[in-house]
């Protein structure tokens, strides 16, 4: 019982105070809109848009689950693809100068730019917003792993070498256990990148999903609508990263008790 009550007022030192501002500047934009005479098309009042969201609820959930879905299966791909990367990077020094520079190439291009390729290879389906979402999101995991497995103490890679263990042995005793930590770090960044790799595919080829809400909002000028669908995007970002942090904690949790 005493640890539930722990938790709990950890947790509520957590959350109270992003919640607290969130209310704060709320109020101040309440007062501007209610006050200062702008039209609501400019700066609606969140009373307005908490009106808005709840009347539009049945549409925002069938549109969130989409854009959840894309973003989820987009990264796991990536989580997937960007962990075996990093394991050929480690392993195997020639890989690495290969694969390096066209993963910071892939990096840098703006994804943007590259939509447009993926409708034409990829159609109008959930494809091209996977693969936006994936090619926006591996990269953080690759380059967090490769740090992981290499910021290893070399006395226990020693230690290993003089027991006569194999390369295979060493990356499965020492460098992968070392780097869940940093898979974790680079998980939970993956994750927001994924959604906005999603939203990008959503702008330009999507027929459903909040990126496509808010495009059709703001050319009606429905500026309500389209915070609404800001606000369901903000509640699925911070879903989606707190669930990522939560099971990279319970696998360090059992990695620390398999230990």
């Amino acid at each position: 019982m005493r640890r539930l009550v722990k938790e709990a007022r950890r947790s509520g030192s957590k959350i109270l105070p992003p919640l607290l501002t969130f209310a704060v500047l709320c109020l101040i934009v309440e007062a501007l809109a209610r006050f200062a005479g702008l039209p609501s098309y400019i700066a609606p009042a969140p009373s307005d848009v908490v009106a808005t969201f709840f009347a539009a609820l049945p549409r925002l959930l069938v549109n969130g689950w989409v854009t959840t879905y894309v973003t989820v299966i987009g990264f796991v791909i990536a989580l997937v693809v960007g962990l075996l990367l990093a394991i050929g990077i480690v392993w195997w020094k020639p890989f690495d100068r290969a694969v390096s520079p066209l993963l910071v190439i892939a990096q840098v291009i703006p994804k943007v730019a590259v939509a447009p390729l993926l409708i034409v290879y990829l159609g109008f389906g959930y494809e091209p917003r996977i693969a936006l979402a994936f090619l926006i999101a591996f990269f953080p995991i690759v380059i967090n792993t490769v740090l992981g497995m290499r910021t290893v103490d070399p006395k226990l890679i020693d230690l290993l070498t003089s027991l006569r263990a194999t390369r295979m042995q060493v990356m499965s005793k020492i460098r992968l256990p070392n780097s869940i930590p940093f898979v974790v770090e680079g998980a939970k960044i993956a994750i927001t990148l994924a959604l906005i790799g999603t939203i990008v595919g959503e702008f330009m080829a999507g027929d459903r999903g909040l990126g496509v809400l808010i495009q059709l909002s703001s050319a009606q000028l429905d500026t309500r609508m389209t915070f609404a669908s800001l606000v369901a995007l903000s509640v699925i970002g911070l879903v989606t990263y707190w669930g990522v942090g939560a099971l990279g904690a319970l696998i360090q949790r059992w990695q620390r008790r398999r230990a």
